[in-house]
């Protein structure tokens, strides 16, 4: 008697679980990129993510203001930006969480004219 009651316990955490790791595998992974660096120089940027939630973390030139690379960091991860062409930058987080669509992913960000002082993509419209 005590094992029919048993079953359907261990078939519901197993379904808890299951559903959690497909829930994991639609975000991306960190250091997928949103917006591809075509900078190759020999400098190095560590971004470390210590908040919970995820995030697009936005290296844009501090002349003009234009996104050179854009990088999703999911919360407590680190990323290793490498080939930074030499120069000063600001480094801009927006917290988002992206999922992975058939045909890409749902908030893909890219340079976008933007009126204020912040580069990033305006993302009113969802996408």
């Amino acid at each position: 008697m005590q094992n029919r009651s048993f079953i359907p316990g261990v078939l519901a955490a197993l379904m808890i679980c299951l559903a959690a790791g497909l829930a994991q595998a639609d975000r991306p992974e960190s250091g997928t990129f949103i917006k591809e660096s075509d900078m190759t120089d020999q400098c190095q940027l560590d971004i470390i993510n210590n908040a919970s939630d995820d995030l697009v973390a936005y290296l844009c030139t501090m002349r003009e203001e234009a996104i050179r690379a854009a990088v999703y960091i999911r919360g407590g991860d680190t990323f290793n930006l490498t080939g930074v062409d030499d120069g000063s930058y600001y480094l801009y987080f927006r917290q988002e969480r992206l999922e992975r669509q058939p045909g890409g992913l749902r908030h893909q960000c890219q340079q976008q004219p933007h009126e204020g002082t912040s580069p990033l993509p305006d993302h009113k419209d969802g996408g």
